[in-house]
């Protein structure tokens, strides 16, 4: 009876590395890092963007993750990221649902996270991030952009 012990015990183990194997396998690949440039407004914020290649089924096929590590933000703000295109007019466009948002913390450092479709990071120029006064992310109008970034 000590063999099939040793059998099943030495089974557990092969099944554990493959197990750790494919998932270090599965890691995501960062394919572009950006780094966001501080606004007047915001003259200590600074950050960087990450878009990263999803393992095969983590996502819907075509699609990408964008990530934004941002620090030196006002604490306890709320903030939005866009894409931007300047040329050949001003077109701008939410990533994320339509209320997407993150909270600056204490120390005035946040990430936020969001699927994009493939094609977006080539279609767009830009990316910024917002703050938003009112602490309304879906309030627009008096939005205020603390870090800005071509991405091509």
């Amino acid at each position: 009876m000590a063999r099939k012990g040793e059998v099943v015990a030495g089974m557990l183990c092969v099944v554990t590395v493959l197990l750790m194997s494919s998932l270090l396998h599965a890691q995501v690949e960062v394919e572009k890092r950006v780094t966001l440039l501080p606004m007047p407004g915001a003259a200590t914020a600074a950050g960087q963007v990450f878009i990263m290649d999803e393992p095969d089924g983590t996502r819907g096929p075509g699609q990408r993750r964008l990530k934004v590590t941002a620090e030196g933000l006002e604490p306890g703000a709320v903030y939005s990221v866009w894409f931007l295109n300047e040329q050949p007019e001003i077109d701008m466009v939410r990533i994320g649902d339509p209320g997407s948002s993150f909270v600056a913390g204490p120390g005035g450092a946040g990430v936020f996270t969001a699927f994009v479709p493939d094609f977006a990071p080539g279609r767009w120029r830009m990316i910024q991030v917002a703050r938003h006064p009112d602490g309304n992310p879906r309030n627009i109008a008096n939005m205020e952009v603390a870090l800005k970034a071509y991405i091509e």
